[in-house]
């Protein structure tokens, strides 16, 4: 509901992106000059990992962007204390996870909902221009009434 509210696009991931998410995602970026992408996920070996992946492979398609790392942080941990799991040894990248955060990890989805809305909402808007945002929201609300006000009149009654 954060992303929908602000009218960013939402991409939601199992695991790391296919090349089709990545050239989806590429097409979307390439419009603008400053992209940003908001990373919700787990704190385990692969799930870290996956902030460089896609920084690295949408970086192959040349576009300058920041992967802002939200959730699920270590200070998230020290203060919400979600319950760990253990960190996967099958992973491949498990030795270079144990060496930095140890042999415990967590899942984004223990943290509280309102935590991860409320970070959302927070870095989203620290990163818009809110004036232009408000003005966006009242054309919108107009734009609403008049449709509504067409409708009501009968202007798309065949």
């Amino acid at each position: 509901r954060v992303s929908s509210k602000y009218h960013i696009n939402l991409m939601v991931n199992r695991g790391y992106s296919s090349c089709s998410a990545m050239y989806d995602a590429y097409r979307r970026f390439s419009k603008y000059d400053d992209c940003h992408i908001l990373y919700l996920g787990d704190h385990d070996p692969s799930w870290l990992d996956m902030i460089r992946d896609i920084q690295e492979r949408l970086e192959e398609f040349w576009i300058d962007l920041t992967v802002h790392h939200l959730a699920i942080t270590q200070e998230q941990i020290a203060t919400y204390n979600p319950p760990p799991n253990p960190a996967k040894f099958s992973d491949p990248r498990a030795d270079w996870y144990i060496k930095n955060y140890g042999k415990t990890s967590w899942e984004v989805d223990a943290l509280p909902p309102e935590v991860l809305i409320n970070t959302l909402e927070e870095k989203i808007r620290s990163m818009i221009d809110l004036q232009k945002y408000e003005e966006m929201l009242e054309l919108e609300k107009s734009d609403k009434a008049k449709l509504q006000e067409m409708i009501d009149n009968g202007a798309f009654d065949n």
